[in-house]
């Protein structure tokens, strides 16, 4: 059995508590849902384009975080060797681990996400955007 046989989707994560998570939760709690909880199932192909926008948005990142995150991990994986007593990586294992990284990350589907339904996504971001510079006053009648 392999490790899509085992998938199962969820309707909600599972709750889990960080710092990190925490401090966005005081920052900002729709910024916090959006992130943790619509962006939940938003890889699925057939998940509704709010989920799939959120989920997109949550991961995207630049070129420059891209590569900086991928020396971070080299680096990680250089310290990981000498902690375990591992003969280190070469130099052509780590370029070729990180081309490839690089390779993978721009035909991933997490990537090309942002691409689909382009102006679907444009434009229900600009309402969320627009909702929440310009919150609807509650009618109290």
């Amino acid at each position: 059995m392999n490790k899509k046989d085992n998938f199962q989707t969820k309707p909600a994560p599972d709750f889990s508590w960080s710092l990190s998570r925490h401090a966005l939760l005081e920052e900002c709690p729709r910024a916090y849902y959006y992130n943790y909880y619509t962006a939940h199932n938003g890889w699925l192909r057939d998940a509704p384009l709010d989920r799939k926008m959120a989920y997109a948005l949550k991961n995207i990142t630049n070129i420059y975080l891209l590569i900086g995150s991928l020396i971070h991990e080299r680096a990680q994986d250089i310290i990981n060797s000498i902690v375990n007593r591992n003969q280190l990586p070469s130099l052509s294992d780590l370029i070729k681990t990180t081309r490839d990284e690089l390779r993978r990350a721009f035909m991933t589907h997490e990537t090309k996400i942002c691409f689909t339904d382009l102006q679907s996504i444009i434009t229900r971001c600009m309402s969320i955007i627009t909702e929440m510079a310009y919150p609807k006053k509650k009618d109290n009648g």
